[in-house]
């Protein structure tokens, strides 16, 4: 892959489809200056912001343990991203629906909540994520993990 100064970037989708593509070859540093990039383009659309954003989710969860502060990271831009996806603009967006077969930022909040014991936040975010159309690709879904939390909360057991 070549650095950032090497080659010639239009806008943010170029930004954020390099930086996703150094994720996944495990470039971890140029991603995060790709993605870093692509979260400040003043070409922004709320579509590729969601998606930059996915990315340094991805970036930071999988750096946790290397880089120091990347879970908190992590959470932020999870956070982040949710004031982006639960947005009018996001939500009434033509391609909203085509771009969220999964949303990793729900996801990843839900999990670190369940850690963390707070399993009502963890229900009301999935029940949330059900109301606006998101979809969780594993096996139960949103709807398997909000089970899964109530049947925790009503027998105490704890992770």
């Amino acid at each position: 892959m070549h650095k950032v100064s090497e080659i010639i970037y239009c806008g943010q989708k170029d930004y954020w489809n390099d930086g996703i593509n150094a994720v996944a070859q495990k470039e971890y540093r140029l991603a995060k200056e790709l993605l870093l990039k692509a979260l400040n383009c003043k070409d922004s659309h709320i579509i590729y912001l969601h998606l930059t954003m996915s990315g340094l989710i991805k970036l930071y969860f999988e750096m946790r343990d290397k880089w120091d502060g990347a879970y908190d990271k992590c959470l932020f831009y999870c956070n982040e991203d949710l004031k982006v996806i639960f947005s009018d603009a996001f939500l009434k967006d033509e391609w909203h629906g085509a771009f969220l077969p999964r949303c990793i930022s729900i996801q990843r909040l839900v999990i670190d909540f369940e850690k963390k014991g707070r399993f009502q936040e963890a229900i009301s975010l999935c029940e949330k994520a059900i109301s606006l159309g998101f979809r969780d690709c594993t096996k139960g879904g949103f709807q398997g993990r909000i089970d899964r939390l109530r049947k925790k909360i009503g027998t105490g057991v704890y992770i």
